[in-house]
């Protein structure tokens, strides 16, 4: 049930007031600890002075529980990429207060088609955060444990993506998909995505086997950089007939060479 709401104010909007729901957390009521779960999801576009905003509430309850001899509450934050248009500023601040704040842990979708290699690096960073950063699916159809990563963004930063998914252990994710942003190009023909199965990739950690999937360099570079933390362990890559071009081709070298 819902303890308490938070309101945030937006610069842009002054007199229009976003509810964040403010719950108990079951995960840390399983374990017989106390703890708070904070859903952002619904609070629209958020400014990257908004996330000091946050920090600051969380740094005022963390004084209150040392003033009063208790340990640091536990807070789980949920973001969503597009709801929230998270960018790179976002994302850097939200690093910065993993830093500062032990007690904290956050809650990412996967939808992240629209943001560019600048936020992806900082994503990154997040994603490599075992134990702090978790990912969950959107519970659409169709879109249940798929990692949605934009078509614009470069081979090397779709590999750096799926490298940290794959580091951190986020088994939840199942598939990585490079997609538009957009359901269909400007002349209406709609561009199908490119989907990488990470299940088959689990399972066969001696040989990278991909032949007949059209993957275009997005799709081989995601695959590639998924299995780069065994990559001393691979015996076999077999890529045949994947559309592979100059990208593909780096990101296979990359993987062979044992190039981080």
């Amino acid at each position: 049930s819902t303890l308490c709401g938070l309101y945030i104010r937006s610069r842009v909007e002054s007199k229009k007031r976003r509810r964040v729901h403010v719950t108990e957390d079951p995960l840390h009521s399983v374990c017989g600890g106390q703890g708070s779960l904070w859903d952002f999801t619904q609070a629209g576009p958020l400014l990257p002075e908004q996330i000091a905003q946050i920090e600051h509430l969380i740094s005022e309850g963390e004084r209150a529980a040392v003033i009063a001899g208790r340990q640091p509450p536990r807070r789980r934050l949920i973001f969503a990429a597009q709801q929230n248009d998270l960018k790179k500023l976002h994302l850097s601040s939200l690093n910065g207060l993993l830093d500062r704040h032990r007690a904290i842990t956050l809650q990412l979708d996967m939808d992240w088609r629209s943001v560019n290699d600048a936020a992806l690096e900082n994503l990154v960073k997040l994603l490599t955060r075992k134990g702090r950063c978790q990912v969950r699916s959107s519970g659409k159809k169709g879109d249940a444990n798929r990692f949605r990563l934009p078509a614009r963004g470069s081979p090397p930063m779709l590999g750096n993506v799926a490298e940290a998914i794959a580091l951190a252990g986020h088994v939840e994710v199942e598939c990585i998909s490079v997609e538009t942003f957009e359901a269909s190009s400007s002349t209406g023909v709609t561009i199908p995505p490119i989907n990488v199965d990470l299940g088959a990739l689990r399972l066969s950690p001696q040989e990278l086997v991909l032949n007949r999937q059209q993957l275009g360099d997005p799709g081989v570079a995601a695959a590639c950089g998924f299995v780069r933390p065994w990559a001393g362990r691979l015996v076999a890559a077999r890529l045949m007939e994947c559309n592979i071009g100059d990208a593909g081709a780096a990101a296979i070298s990359r993987l062979l060479l044992g190039e981080p």
